[in-house]
């Protein structure tokens, strides 16, 4: 028995060790395919982890900025009033004062200064907003996930140099480490320092956007006689024709960026000062160590600050803030169409909406205003689903005197700036160009933003037709 087996297998040696060649192989072969997909299901899993991951990290910061923007709407309110203030002009004209024309000549100019400033303030606040947040929200979130993986990597060494598969939380980020991207800690002193930044606008910036303002809107609407007749087109002509003249002015031949930003030479002193003024009584503590930024704070400061000025220099930039401004300009249009509709204001009407200029900006003023001359308010009936719906209409064809329109144009300022349900932010916080502007810079992980920001945006034509 035994010797015949032998024999066998001596016979056939050659044919038995190629198949248990081939099968070895086979088996081999078999073990390391499924390693392979077994890598290659942990890798796609870290993927869409990381992508979830980034893509909440992503999400949280754009309701962070509306947030912020809506914090910072009441400051903005508050100091755009004092400098357009309407409330001595509209008690001179009560007491009946010998120069009414030119009371209300300069009311004209102010009501629509302080309108149309109110818009550019609001959209430049929420674009300048999703740059730093977007931009510093970048790096935070490589920070976080170095972090993580030294910790992981530190843990868990040993183990994969046992040859146990790949770390799904090393293969995290493997799109942004081969993208070039480079980890950098922002401390809390640094976040808190770089968004400061904001506040130039609610300051020195804000004064400059008024000032030219106010100057296109004098040599513009200040020709327009008090007693023109304008149906609700023809104001937003007037409007549109105003902004044509101010985005040329402001967005396409000036430098925003001197709205936005303090000049390099004053921009750590700003910073400084705003931090203090925002963070007090801490804050003094940390300014007392020392008039300079510590070393260690100095170039991450200077990344970002960097950055945010490049990409506010960018044409991109000037796209979505001029998508921005349409949205503005339509929350004024939609705001000033229940004036054209039925009746005619009141003689009356100009105090009944001055008188609460120094309202905490819940929009009752401009809403009121709006509802006294409404035929729904007048009839008892409720009020209409859509307001271009009902008076579109009515709008098309009724015709009001200039000056029985500048109250209303007045109030508007209390609606742009309602809190905590305000019209333009929610607008604001759903359009498509400026979630996927932010999404970009977010995304910039090598660092290059410009490059990224004007492959994606073809740089349309800012211009815009009258």
């Amino acid at each position: 028995m035994f010797a015949a087996t032998a024999a066998f297998f001596r016979r056939h040696r050659r044919k038995l060790l190629i198949t248990a060649g081939v099968l070895g192989g086979v088996y081999f072969a078999g073990r390391h395919l499924l390693s392979r997909l077994a890598d290659e299901r942990d890798k796609e899993l870290a993927e869409r982890l990381a992508h979830a991951r980034m893509k909440q990290h992503f999400e949280s910061n754009q309701k962070t900025c509306t947030t912020t923007a809506l914090s910072l709407i009441t400051t903005l309110r508050e100091r755009l009033l004092l400098a357009l203030d309407t409330d001595e002009l509209t008690a001179q004209l009560r007491r009946g004062s010998p120069d009414k024309l030119a009371l209300w000549e300069r009311l004209k100019v102010v009501s629509f200064t302080r309108a149309v400033a109110a818009i550019y303030a609001v959209c430049c606040l929420v674009a300048l907003l999703r740059v730093q947040l977007n931009v510093m929200g970048r790096y935070m979130y490589l920070d976080s996930v170095d972090k993580q993986n030294r910790a992981n990597g530190s843990g868990n060494g040993n183990a994969n140099a046992g040859g146990t598969g790949a770390d799904p939380t090393n293969q995290a980020n493997n799109g942004a480490r081969a993208a070039g991207a480079s980890a950098m800690h922002v401390s809390p002193y640094v976040q808190r320092l770089y968004l400061c930044l904001v506040h130039f606008l609610l300051s020195d910036g804000l004064e400059l956007l008024i000032a030219d303002v106010e100057r296109c809107v004098q040599a513009q609407i200040g020709e327009i006689p008090l007693k023109k007749q304008l149906t609700h087109a023809g104001l937003c002509g007037v409007v549109d024709h105003l902004r044509i003249t101010l985005d040329q002015n402001i967005i396409q031949d000036g430098d925003i960026t001197r709205y936005l930003l303090p000049s390099l030479d004053k921009q750590d002193t700003f910073m400084r000062d705003a931090f203090v003024q925002t963070n007090a009584p801490s804050a003094a503590a940390a300014a007392a160590g020392g008039a300079r930024i510590a070393p260690d704070d100095m170039r991450p400061l200077s990344v970002l600050v960097n950055e945010t000025r490049r990409v506010l220099d960018t044409e991109p930039f000037a796209v979505v803030l001029t998508a921005a401004l349409d949205a503005g300009f339509e929350v004024l249009s939609d705001g000033l169409l229940p004036v054209f509709a039925g009746s005619s204001p009141s003689s009356t009407t100009i105090n009944n909406i001055n008188n609460n200029n120094n309202n905490d900006g819940s929009g009752s003023t401009s809403n009121g205003a709006a509802s006294s001359s409404s035929p729904s308010r007048a009839s008892g009936s409720s009020a209409p689903a859509s307001l271009s719906d009902s008076f579109s209409a009515d709008a098309e064809i009724a015709s009001i005197p200039l000056a029985k329109i500048i109250p209303f144009v007045n109030a508007q300022v209390h609606s742009i700036f309602q809190v905590p349900q305000n019209k333009l932010l929610s607008r604001l916080a759903t359009l498509p160009l400026l979630d996927q502007f932010s999404a970009v810079i977010y995304a910039a992980f090598d660092g290059n933003t410009e490059d990224q920001l004007n492959t994606t945006f073809d740089a349309p034509d800012t211009s815009r037709i009258a």
